[in-house]
């Protein structure tokens, strides 16, 4: 599963994200969708859910993470009814099927992961309780996608969406052209931006606003495709800049 954690490299940096992108957003992420890495595999989260299912191995977490940010920023509760997965949207409502002993239950999915080989879900304790697989640690399990969900909603939506097809996972190919910057590092002081960004090849300065403050992104790049984006990101680590980070280009 991931956590996350926001980063100004002009005061050192906490633990790394697996998300690319890793800012402080009290509600909804606006790169939520963006494509990551994680141990060299990257992943195209889906645009939405409707019509997806999934068979597969599901885990659970539980103490170790509890109280901790979660990928979309919340923190996780290990006795709320939600879930980690690789690409499903945050927010998507689940049915869970537990294919070895008939038990069901609903989880949102608020976090990424599970990254173990064929598994496929990974749920908070509570909803592990209620499929009986606390003792095992995993179970075969069958995902059914219910529909959107909103920010603090207990629960599911009351129209399920049409089952139509099997969408397991989403490839470059499925999602529209964005354009991706490598993001250097951040500043308080516009004038350490600024000479960060004559330094840096094809560098320049963006500013933003975060709870009332201003600062200043260094940037360089501009990428049609995740793939190159990912390539130059690797270069600009290498040069001396080991937090450097994909961010939308807009």
């Amino acid at each position: 599963m991931g956590f996350a954690s926001f980063c100004l490299m002009t005061a050192g940096c906490a633990t790394a994200d697996l998300r690319e992108i890793n800012r402080p957003v009290p509600a909804k992420l606006p790169w939520a969708d963006m494509p990551y890495q994680v141990m060299g595999v990257t992943y195209y989260p889906l645009k939405d859910a409707a019509g997806f299912t999934e068979e597969g191995v599901a885990s659970w977490y539980g103490p170790n993470f509890h109280g901790k940010l979660t990928s979309n920023k919340e923190v996780y509760n290990m006795n709320a009814m939600t879930a980690a997965h690789r690409t499903l949207p945050f927010n998507t409502w689940v049915k869970v099927i537990n294919l070895e002993n008939g038990k069901e239950t609903t989880v949102r999915i608020n976090d990424r992961g599970p990254f173990a080989k064929e598994r496929i879900i990974d749920l908070s304790y509570k909803a592990a309780r209620k499929l009986g697989i606390v003792g095992n640690g995993t179970a075969s399990v069958k995902l059914v996608a219910i529909g959107p969900g909103k920010d603090g909603e207990t629960v599911p939506s009351p129209v399920p969406v049409s089952y139509t097809y099997n969408r397991v996972s989403a490839d470059a190919s499925d999602l529209p052209r964005e354009a991706y910057a490598i993001q250097v590092a951040v500043f308080k002081d516009p004038d350490n931006a600024a000479r960060l960004g004559q330094q840096i090849n094809r560098g320049r300065v963006k500013s933003f606003d975060l709870q009332g403050e201003k600062y200043y992104r260094v940037v360089t790049g501009n990428f049609a495709d995740f793939d190159s984006a990912l390539k130059h990101r690797d270069q600009v680590r290498q040069q001396g800049y080991p937090k450097a980070f994909i961010i939308p280009d807009n």
